[in-house]
């Protein structure tokens, strides 16, 4: 259990919970709520973290989410040691000694709200490198949320399935869970454009499978060479009937799972016909 940590938003900014992972020896990081009193002198979260000289800093890419452009956010990066009481309601109990950690967007563009992280950890924070670390763990999280999106909601939606066992329902929850991962790894992958803009599709998808991407998506002849993966993503999109109505180029969740899915019917078909010839 050593290698797992809890890595928690807001919500979980619970003296409770703190106390229980501290208790348990359990790994965590927890983005700061409560302008709480954090050391013995009566100083209070943000001040105090404020006041702490910047070890090194750090750029975030933030990405777009409805009227938030994406942009990357260059942050300054402090940690210092505190120690967190328990609520009057609690007073028997003991107070927990952490690490604090703070990321402050320097300079941020004019009108966009500064990133702002405070995160309470018991990793062992010894210099800069430590605390960036622990930093990246939090970063994650984002990806954790966008692969939950394409398993369990938005992507295959597999909170809607109704099945009458629970065998079933467990093999088709793997099944989708695997799916979940190659569209993550296809949507990052074409993150980076100009890398997807000079990659062969060939690395992520089978010679059959771009082929029919393409005759039904493109009113050209096939190419001698694999296409790029950056055009294979937005192919994938434009079978789920995807358009770029917003201009954002983002896809969403569900046009990436109908087109793997309308891909998969017609690579059903190709393979059915060829037995068929044989």
């Amino acid at each position: 259990m050593d290698n797992i940590i809890s890595v928690c938003d807001r919500e979980s900014d619970i003296f409770d919970y703190i106390a229980y992972k501290e208790k348990h020896q359990q790994r965590f990081v927890v983005r700061a709520k409560h302008e709480r009193i954090v050391t013995g002198d009566g100083d209070k979260l943000t001040p105090y973290i404020n006041q702490q000289s910047s070890e090194l800093s750090y750029q975030v890419k933030i990405q777009q989410k409805g009227g938030r452009k994406a942009r990357i956010a260059n942050v300054a990066v402090r940690f210092a040691s505190v120690t967190i009481s328990p609520p009057k309601k609690q007073a028997m109990c003991d107070d927990i000694k952490l690490t604090l950690i703070s990321c402050n967007e320097i300079s941020p563009p004019e009108g966009a709200k500064a990133l702002c992280w405070k995160l309470y950890t018991n990793e062992a924070v010894n210099c800069a490198a430590d605390a960036l670390k622990t930093v990246r763990y939090y970063e994650l999280r984002w990806r954790v949320e966008e692969y939950h999106k394409a398993w369990k909601s938005a992507g295959t939606q597999v909170e809607s399935f109704r099945l009458q066992t629970r065998q079933n329902l467990e093999k088709i929850i793997v099944i989708t869970a695997f799916i979940a991962v190659r569209l993550l790894q296809l949507r990052e992958l074409s993150g980076n454009k100009e890398k997807a803009k000079s990659t062969s599709c060939e690395g992520y998808f089978a010679p059959l499978e771009w082929k029919l991407m393409w005759s039904k998506t493109e009113a050209k002849a096939l190419p001698k060479k694999p296409p790029t993966l950056y055009w294979a993503y937005y192919a994938l999109a434009k079978l789920g009937r995807w358009h770029d109505s917003k201009r954002t180029g983002v896809v969403g969740w569900e046009a990436l799972w109908d087109g793997w899915f309308t891909l998969n019917q017609l690579l059903e078909g190709a393979r059915f016909m060829q037995q068929q010839m044989e």
